[in-house]
């Protein structure tokens, strides 16, 4: 048994549902890409929208992802690369569309 819920997108609606990278352990002071899942939870395709991440809660670093997303596509981003620290290393990365109806899902 599972609960899920079913609801009918509306709008623009974007977010980051998981960082896929990077994984695992790496040797200390080596630079790695982040990656990400960006989907689209709305109605309408998305062609633009800035992405902002973080790591240890350091500078944040942003781009902006140009293509197309459907309407419940999901399209993996690989963000600049960035230094790791030794240790557990806290990864948050956001979403940003000024259209977007829904900022509850816009953070992993």
């Amino acid at each position: 048994i599972d609960d899920f819920c079913i609801y009918a997108p509306i709008g623009d609606d974007v977010g980051i549902t998981a960082i896929t990278a990077p994984v695992g352990g790496a040797p200390v002071g080596t630079s790695q890409n982040v990656v990400v899942v960006l989907e689209n939870f709305g109605s309408t395709t998305i062609t633009r929208v800035t992405i902002t991440f973080t790591v240890n809660g350091g500078n944040p670093q942003t781009i902006t992802w140009t293509g197309s997303l459907a309407p419940c596509a999901v399209v993996t981003v690989v963000l600049p690369q960035t230094t790791f620290v030794q240790g557990v290393n806290t990864i948050c990365a956001f979403s940003q569309l000024a259209t977007d109806v829904d900022n509850s899902n816009d953070t992993t």
